[in-house]
């Protein structure tokens, strides 16, 4: 297959738990025809953060209720040096007290400048948050940025039925349809 693998990156989870990207994506997963996905949702500054709900509550509510492997992952990526490195401290903190428990360990932190990361995946405009949706071994197949237009989510949302198919369809034997990038 074509698509991209996403390209590495070591975050920390608000459990505290480092996690390496791509791996954390295809460590369950040895077989690169299993199915799901995840929606990466990556925010550098709080007018993206504040984008991601946009995204990531309509995704979630199409899979209420639906046994399909479909994820959300967010990850924030807090660009700077010394200062930063006194301040992790306290956003961490921050991020663990607003954000629910059950969602600690697919909440990342990063802290640093990822530039190899960003040019890879061309998010070079700190200002918006990036969308990313990954196959089980963390090929990007889908990417949107900024604020999401209903089309776009049904886009999205399409893409991840696509790699995510109903688990009761997957004992039927029913094929799993794969699309390019």
């Amino acid at each position: 297959d074509d698509a991209q693998i996403i390209p590495p990156l070591t975050v920390q989870d608000l459990n505290g738990d480092e996690q390496k990207i791509p791996d954390y994506f295809s460590r369950n997963s040895r077989n690169v025809n299993s199915s799901g996905c995840t929606l990466l949702a990556i925010s550098f500054k709080q007018h993206g953060f504040e984008m991601l709900p946009g995204w990531i509550d309509p995704f979630e509510e199409a899979f209420r209720g639906e046994e399909r492997d479909v994820k959300v992952t967010k990850l924030s990526i807090t660009e700077g040096g010394f200062i930063y490195k006194l301040l992790k401290g306290s956003i961490t903190r921050k991020f663990k007290t607003d954000t629910p428990e059950n969602e600690h360990a697919n909440t990342w932190l990063y802290f640093g400048y990822p530039d190899n990361f960003k040019d890879a995946l061309r998010m070079h405009n700190t200002l918006t948050a990036y969308y990313i949706l990954l196959d089980r071994v963390g090929r990007v197949r889908w990417m949107g940025s900024g604020e999401a237009s209903e089309e776009e989510l049904n886009v999205l949302i399409q893409c991840a039925k696509d790699l995510a198919p109903k688990k009761n369809a997957l004992r039927k034997g029913n094929k799993i349809r794969r699309g390019r990038n």
